[in-house]
């Protein structure tokens, strides 16, 4: 019996270009599920009022929402606004889940998460108010299919 090269070789090649196209995809799925170590801060419609940033763009976020003090939201330049994040307290050990809602001030950024103020007293309770930052490891939430 005689066997064709010509099929061999073609069916190699495509398991070759699969094996590599699929570890490409795993590798960028494994290094985009990491945690980041972030330094939270919280902000309110009072702290925005006292910033003056309240009045310009009448508590109106990135995303064209309201802000609310006790909604579980952040801001953040890192992620895509709407992402859920799920946000752990290094020192207590919480979790919360917030959704990106707005941008960070420039002047803020690098390794920073702004939580509103309800996200702020789930994650540390009223301590967390007046610490004022906390340090904090951030992961993408997965939804459950």
């Amino acid at each position: 019996m005689r066997i064709k090269w010509d099929f061999v070789i073609f069916w190699l090649i495509t398991w070759a270009f699969t094996i590599v196209f699929w570890g490409f995809w795993v590798m960028v799925c494994v290094r985009g599920c990491q945690a980041q170590e972030l330094t939270a801060s919280w902000y309110s419609v009072q702290s925005l009022k006292d910033e003056g940033t309240y009045k310009t763009s009448k508590g109106i976020m990135a995303n064209g929402e309201k802000f609310k003090d006790e909604a579980l939201t952040c801001a953040t330049r890192d992620y895509p606004l709407g992402t859920v994040l799920c946000v752990r307290d290094n020192e207590t050990g919480r979790v919360v889940e917030v959704k990106v809602t707005d941008r960070i001030s420039k002047r803020f950024q690098g390794k920073r998460i702004d939580l509103s103020k309800g996200s702020m007293v789930a994650l540390g309770g009223e301590r967390a108010l007046k610490k004022g930052l906390l340090r904090v490891e951030v992961n993408e939430a997965r939804p459950l299919h």
